[in-house]
Formats: C-alpha cells, sequence, structure tokens
C-alpha cells in the first residue's frame, strides 16, 4: 500500500465540478482520512467511514482505492447510485477507461468482471452475487478491496451480507461508507458485524450551512370530522375484540403484523382485528397524506372486496361510508395539500429548486397534478416499476438545469444522489427513521446552502414521528461522536420487522 501516492495523486485529478473555494477546504480533510484508511487497512483492520451527506465519504473511498493500485469491488444499492458513482469517478479522475458500472440493465454477456484494465467496478450487490452464484466472476479473490456503499443497508438476508461474509473469508480489506449507521449503539454494532467492521471513523468536513424548518398545519373542520369518525369506528373495533376476549393495544403493533391475525382460531376474531389494521392505515393516510390517497386506498379495497367477506363487510361500516363521502366532497381541499402548494408557489417565484419526499406514490401523483393545475413545473422519480434510470436522471438533469421547478420523489432518492442544484428538500411524507431522515435532508446542503421544511400536520400521527425520529438522529450522533461508548453484544440482522413480529394479545 503506497501512501504516498495518495498524496502525489492531487495533481493528476482534476475535480473539474469543484469550485475551487470548495475544494481547498476539502481537500485536506479528503487526503488525511484516505491515508488513515490505508493505514488501518494495511494493519488488517476493516474501516467504517461515516460522514454528513455531501461530505465526500465516496472521494475518500476512490483515494484509498486508488491508492492500494488494485482492484477495487464498489458496492452500491440501488442502480442509480452505480451509475452516479460511476460518473462521479471519470470526473475526479478523467479516466473512464479504467472503471465500469455492472447492474441488471447491463446485458450479462457484457459483464466483463475479469478484465484487469477495470481496476474499479462498480455494481449492485444483486448483480455481483447473481453472476458470483453462476460462476461468471473467475475469483473473488481478483479484487483486493470491497467497499460497501450505503453500509446500513447491509441488513437482514440481503446478497450484500453474504459478499461481506466471503470477501471476509478470503480475507479482503473492506471499506463501508455510510451517513447514517442507526440510531441507537445497537443497530451500530450490528451494521459493524455485519459489514466484519474493526472501527468507525469519522469524516469531519466544513460543509455548507443547512437550515431546518418545521411546518405545522393545523387541522381544519372537515378534516377533524373525518379524524372523529375514524376515531369512534377505532373505539367500536377494540370493544368487539374485547367482547371476543382479545385484548388489544393497536398503538403498539406495527401495521405490517397483518399476517399474524392467524394466531386467532375464531373467524370473528380474524376479521375484527383485520378491520382495525384496514382502519388504522386508512387513518393515517386520510391525515398525513390527502384525501385523494385515501380514496384511491378504498378503491383497492372495492376490488379486493369482490373475492373477500371480510374487506365487504369494513366496507358496509355507515363510519367508512360516511368517511369516503366527506373524502371525496373535499379531495382536493386538503389541509395540508393547500400549505403544501403555498409553499411551492412561494418558492417557484424566487426561482428556488425543490426536492419533495414522500412515502407514498399515489400522493406523489397527486402532488404532481395540483402543481400543475396551480402552474408549476413539476415531475416525479419513483422506484418500482417507474424505476427507469435512464428517465430519472434525465429528470433530475432538467431540475438542475432550471427546467423544472420541483422534482417529487420516493425512498430512490434518498440513497447518495448527488443533485447539487436543490436550494430546498421538503419532507411532505415524514421520515420514519433516523437515517431516511438524514438522506433525504442530506440531497440540499451540498455544495452551497440549503434548507430543509418538514411539512407535519398538527396531529399525534406526524407530532410524534417528527419528535421520535428527531430524538434517534441525535442519539446517533452522540454514539458515532464516542459520547456512547457502552457496547453491547451485536446482533446478526437489524431489530426490524422481519415477519417474527406478533401483536400483543391476550385471552382472559
Amino acid at each position: 500500500m503506497d501512501l504516498a501516492f495518495v498524496q502525489s495523486v492531487w495533481d493528476r485529478l482534476p475535480y473539474h465540478h469543484f469550485p475551487d473555494r470548495i475544494l481547498s477546504k476539502l481537500r485536506g480533510h479528503w487526503e488525511t482520512k484516505a491515508i488513515e484508511i490505508l493505514t488501518a487497512l494495511a494493519d488488517n483492520r476493516n474501516v467504517g467511514l461515516v460522514g454528513d451527506t455531501g461530505s465526500g465519504k465516496t472521494i475518500v473511498a476512490i483515494l484509498a482505492a486508488l491508492g492500494l493500485r488494485s482492484r477495487t469491488l464498489f458496492l452500491a444499492p440501488t442502480r442509480y447510485l452505480v451509475y452516479d458513482h460511476g460518473e462521479r469517478f471519470n470526473r475526479i479522475t478523467g479516466r473512464p477507461e479504467e472503471a465500469v458500472c455492472f447492474t441488471g440493465d447491463t446485458n450479462a454477456g457484457k459483464r466483463d468482471w475479469n478484465n484487469s484494465v477495470r481496476r474499479l467496478i462498480f455494481c449492485t450487490p444483486e448483480t455481483f452475487w447473481s453472476d458470483f452464484r453462476k460462476h461468471r466472476i473467475r475469483d473473488i479473490r481478483d479484487f483486493n478491496l470491497v467497499i460497501f456503499d450505503e453500509c446500513h443497508t447491509v441488513v437482514g438476508r440481503k446478497d450484500s451480507i453474504w459478499i461481506a461474509k466471503v470477501a471476509n473469508d478470503f480475507k479482503l480489506p473492506i471499506i463501508a461508507l455510510t451517513a447514517s449507521p442507526g440510531g441507537n449503539i445497537e443497530r451500530i454494532e450490528t451494521i459493524k458485524s455485519n459489514c466484519f467492521i474493526n472501527e468507525f471513523m469519522r469524516l469531519e468536513v466544513p460543509m455548507p450551512a443547512k437550515y431546518e424548518n418545521c411546518l405545522f398545519v393545523p387541522m381544519d373542520e372537515t378534516l377533524r370530522k373525518i379524524d372523529h369518525l375514524f376515531g369512534e369506528l377505532t373505539v367500536l373495533l377494540l370493544l368487539k375484540l374485547h367482547r371476543l376476549g382479545v385484548h388489544f393495544d393497536p398503538t403498539r403493533t406495527d401495521i405490517k403484523s397483518l399476517k399474524a391475525i392467524g394466531l386467532l382460531k375464531n373467524w370473528q376474531e380474524k376479521t375484527a382485528l383485520a378491520h382495525l389494521f384496514y382502519l388504522h392505515h386508512a387513518h393515517w393516510t386520510a391525515v398525513t397524506e390527502s384525501y385523494s390517497t385515501l380514496l384511491v386506498y378504498d378503491s383497492e379495497l372495492q376490488v379486493r372486496a369482490v373475492k373477500s367477506a371480510c374487506i365487504r363487510d369494513f366496507l358496509y361500516h355507515q363510519h367508512w361510508q360516511e368517511i369516503v363521502s366527506r373524502a371525496r366532497e373535499n379531495e382536493d381541499d386538503h389541509p395540508k395539500i393547500r400549505a403544501f402548494v403555498e409553499l411551492v408557489q412561494e418558492r417557484a417565484n424566487l426561482n428556488q429548486r425543490m426536492l419533495v419526499f414522500v412515502n407514498n406514490k399515489e400522493t406523489g401523483r397527486y402532488l404532481i397534478r395540483q402543481l400543475e393545475t396551480a402552474g408549476i413545473r413539476a415531475d416525479k422519480v419513483f422506484g418500482g416499476r417507474d424505476r427507469r434510470t435512464k428517465l430519472q436522471r434525465e429528470t433530475l438533469a432538467r431540475l438542475s438545469a432550471g427546467e423544472l421547478d420541483v422534482v417529487i420523489a420516493t425512498s430512490t432518492l434518498e440513497l447518495g444522489v448527488s443533485v447539487p442544484e436543490v436550494n430546498v428538500v421538503v419532507h411532505y411524507s415524514l421520515p420514519m427513521t433516523e437515517t431516511s431522515r438524514i438522506q433525504r435532508s442530506g440531497r440540499t446542503g451540498r455544495f452551497r446552502s440549503g434548507e430543509v421544511i418538514f411539512l407535519t400536520m398538527s396531529h399525534r400521527f406526524d407530532e410524534a414521528i417528527y419528535w421520535g425520529v428527531k430524538k434517534e438522529e441525535r442519539t446517533m450522533k452522540n454514539i458515532v461522536g464516542g459520547r456512547m461508548q457502552t457496547r453491547p453484544e451485536p446482533k446478526h440482522e437489524l431489530p426490524l420487522f422481519d415477519g417474527s413480529f406478533e401483536p400483543r394479545l391476550s385471552r382472559r
């Protein structure tokens, strides 16, 4: 490992996309941290690098890889991020022939893993593991370094878990990058265990100012009435369960544990509990998303009701029918929608470009319709079936060029994507974890000051999420900063929902 090479490599790296005033501040920090990482790797210590979004973790990792003067496998969790890192490498080094990007979009016959000219291979874990199992990769020891970007995603039964294990078995050095390793000590230790990290290093660099504002939106009379109807129906269902001998606390049960209904033997108990889950999801949607999203959910239930007597019984509830009727009458008059459109119009008039995060695609589509009606140029970047990497990149390029005022995005854009021209990030749907909060907010304030706005309903749903996740973020920063040193025994998976969760049920 040539540490002097890291210091000399700067003269050969153009860094055309960095303003000189920013580069002069960051260069020393990046160089020093890259040398620290190489020193640790030389001592057979795998390293995790924690830094704010936009602080240059990827650049430090690339510098370390160049310092090794050997082949590097660079794993990123999404296709978009793979191509983003590939372009960043080309811009920084001016050596496009030395790197290649492999994803599911790449024809399998063109994925040449064994070409020694390619010093860095950027790919998704799924693509690498699939070809590794099919013996298209000659030997993982052809790589001399493995880098896991967004290492907080290396959990559960993902392919990245197995890649980390194989790399560790063959004694390959590992570098793991993240802005948010976890909201508590247990989660952080889990990531260290899964990635076989010996220590976390902190990348401290001067960053532009980032201003955080929370805009609380008061409920109007219509939403208060709908909220009251939801509360009445919830009480009726809880009383029904109580009469059947089942005591259930919906505030302490994850909506995803609907499958736990199978624990009950009586069909009446199963039906009542299922209705409670449907109601909870609808209630959350009506308050925190929009009436339009609630009506879409009702339409989905109507379709499923053709084959489900349980859902038909739920739709026949008088309270539910009144809720749907009121939502339909006021579909375009949700207080959160009004506040959002006013906010975007104000910032668009100031020529500010905005990135808006939502948790529900239907909400995102509805927001675009509302913005276009108000004369605002808007587009979307979604994942899943809407995932077309080329189209996503074109949309963000239009935003950076000023052809769009707003881009509505789901979690697709929260992981490490560089969007340097965004002035404001708006959390229309509040992030549910400290990781999402940090990652989404980090899409602004990268090369210039930025603003983060949390659009929060004055309701227990949004308020609990806002303050709870903010506390988790503060706890994580204290741990990573070394102000909390207790280290429990790590688990091999994050203590999140993994299908084994059971609701708290009891019988008389």
